[in-house]
């Protein structure tokens, strides 16, 4: 008996789930608010994530071009003049420093977008339950009493 139980709860599986999810959703008007600005904020963040890592990768193709240039400059030319090569490896080291601080400064500003998009979302949700409370309450009051218990 104890097998037959187990696959009546494998069988139901993730449909099954999925079905007791939307009932607690769908049938509350509170929770609707939230779940719009909790998928408006994950499409934001996903705008964020993308946008940085285009740029993330845009940096580490200039790093890579530039790379292979001083290797060809200190190629042609270090052999014969040192000082040269040091001032080419000196000046991508420069460079790669620049890009490196882009990196930080650009994920710091993600995380801040990011933090801003959740808690102006978060925020959003609350007023419109608050305000759909209030009208709510408003309907359902009780009669006024007299004071003539």
């Amino acid at each position: 008996m104890a097998s037959s139980k187990s696959t009546e709860t494998t069988t139901g599986g993730i449909p099954e789930m999925m079905q007791q999810v939307q009932r607690a959703f769908g049938s509350s008007p509170l929770a609707a608010p939230q779940m719009e600005e909790f998928w408006k904020a994950q499409e934001q963040l996903l705008d964020e994530a993308e946008a940085f890592s285009r740029h993330w990768f845009e940096r580490r193709h200039v790093a890579a071009r530039t790379a292979m240039e001083t290797a060809r400059e200190l190629r042609e030319g270090g052999a014969s003049d040192p000082g040269s090569a040091m001032k080419a490896m000196g000046d991508w080291q420069a460079e790669s420093v620049q890009r490196m601080v882009a990196d930080w400064q650009e994920w710091l500003e993600l995380c801040q977008r990011c933090a801003g998009h959740m808690s102006a979302g978060g925020m959003d949700a609350q007023s419109e339950n608050t305000a759909s409370a209030r009208k709510t309450s408003g309907t359902r009051k009780a009669p006024a009493s007299s004071g003539n218990s």
